[in-house]
């Protein structure tokens, strides 16, 4: 088995279990999502599909939908049409798009979600180290998606590199979560911890 077979279950084994501890969270659905999108898109290739990449611009779009809600509630019919947008979109573009268009919708999910944190922080006066592992995990995700786009070679060591950080978050989401006061940065100042309008 090669290193790169070992590092693709090992982080579908670890990616497994952060949903559990995330449970009755505001980000168990993100967890779920990100929990099945390497098994459903590996599925794929054992099927012979060699083109998952429309299964990844899904899931970002899914997960995004679950970012999005954070600050307020998602209509359902709009949020189906456009999951099948992107998975048409998906499905009909090159695979170098797809993946460009999936980076883009982490972007766009990396915004409000730092937009939810700026509230978070405004209310509760400390920052979350799993507000902050949180961010990491899906820059690393943008960065590994256009570093495989620009730089093929290169990028499949960056992928393994990634990838093995990857798991090593995985494994601190399984410990850390949003309700965890204990791993939080306190706010100096006689303004933290005072509620927002």
């Amino acid at each position: 088995m090669g290193i790169v077979a070992i590092i693709v279950y090992l982080s579908h084994i670890v990616w497994s279990f952060p949903p559990f501890r995330q449970y009755k969270g505001k980000f168990f659905d993100y967890f779920i999502i990100i929990a099945i999108g390497d098994p459903v898109g590996n599925f794929f290739n054992r099927l012979g599909c060699r083109n998952n990449h429309p299964v990844y611009a899904l899931m970002a779009a899914a997960a995004l939908l679950s970012v999005m809600s954070l600050n307020k509630n998602i209509k359902r019919i709009p949020a189906y049409f456009f999951l099948l947008f992107i998975l048409a979109a998906g499905i009909l573009m090159p695979y170098e798009n797809v993946d460009l268009m999936t980076a883009a919708i982490l972007i766009v999910l990396i915004y409000f979600f730092i937009r939810y944190m700026i509230i978070y922080v405004g209310k509760h006066g400390y920052v979350s180290v799993f507000h902050l592992l949180f961010l990491v995990y899906n820059f690393s995700l943008v960065f590994k998606l256009i570093n495989l786009i620009l730089e093929l070679q290169k990028g499949i060591l960056y992928y393994q590199f990634t990838s093995l950080f990857d798991v090593l978050l995985g494994i601190l989401f399984c410990f850390f979560s949003e309700e965890d006061k204990l791993f939080s940065v306190k706010l100096a100042g006689p303004e933290a911890g005072k509620s927002v309008s």
